[in-house]
């Protein structure tokens, strides 16, 4: 073992030997032989981590494949680690789960099957679309902060980029100049993994946005009351009854 690591055996009995000491390690030191508590996702059931260390609690043993499965190895390394994710500044040992992926002969398939899902889950986009003023850019703003992932709005990409408000662009340049520009911001997007996407209400009017970023994406449609949708500073919604635009591009949405 390394300097940062080491066993210190205090007594070995004679006729068993089996033997008492300590264990040294980085997070601290803990009696040999020891009861560990399971916390398989990094948690210990009904025990919060300030009752572990209450209890006297030396390693808690955590296991890398379910962890893996969730939250994910992403959302961990951003929070700093296993024991900043867990809110324990114990030792910890990880098991890594080799067995319940490798042993279980008839369900290894399906076990690895669903690793693999997991693992695309965490590269995959989220990408929500509706109509203007249904709440897209509110929800992904939520989900982000959740989900730990970045959040891309077309609409903000498109107003940073030409430096003008979308009304303005519109009034002068037209609708096709518009979506071009959203073309433009849904092929870029169609690049990126494990993102948020809120897409402008008309960003699925174009076949070709809808297939560069639904490659990637777990789509999600919110569907809102129209009597409830604002129309300001949206000029397509000002220039035409709700209601035919949204039955314009419901089955597109949909």
């Amino acid at each position: 073992m390394s300097k940062d690591f080491y066993i210190e055996i205090l007594h070995e009995d004679k006729n068993c030997h089996a033997r008492y000491g300590y264990l040294h390690t980085p997070h601290g030191t803990v009696e040999l032989p020891m009861f560990m508590p399971v916390g398989t996702q990094a948690t210990v059931k009904n025990i919060s981590p300030e009752e572990l260390k209450e209890m006297g609690s030396g390693v808690v043993l955590a296991n890398t494949y379910h962890l893996a499965l969730r939250p994910g190895t992403k959302i961990v390394k951003e929070a700093g680690g296993i024991q900043k994710f867990m809110n324990y500044d114990g030792p910890m040992l990880t098991d890594s789960g080799g067995y319940q992926v490798f042993s279980l002969t008839k369900l290894r398939d399906k076990i690895t099957e669903k690793i693999a899902g997991e693992m695309r889950s965490e590269k995959q986009n989220i990408l929500l679309i509706g109509m203007p003023g249904t709440g897209k850019t509110t929800v992904g703003t939520v989900l982000a902060d959740m989900l730990g992932r970045e959040l891309f709005d077309t609409d903000e990409m498109i107003v940073a980029r030409d430096g003008r408000p979308i009304p303005e662009i519109f009034a002068d340049d037209g609708e096709e100049y518009f979506r071009d520009l959203e073309s433009a911001a849904a092929s870029e997007l169609s690049q990126k993994t494990g993102v948020i996407i809120s897409g402008g209400g008309g960003i699925i009017t174009r076949e070709e946005n809808y297939y560069a970023l639904a490659e990637n994406s777990f789509i999600v449609f919110l569907n809102r009351d129209l009597s409830l949708l604002p129309t300001e500073g949206r000029p397509l919604s000002r220039s035409q009854p709700l209601e035919r635009l949204y039955q314009m591009r419901l089955p597109l949405y949909r």
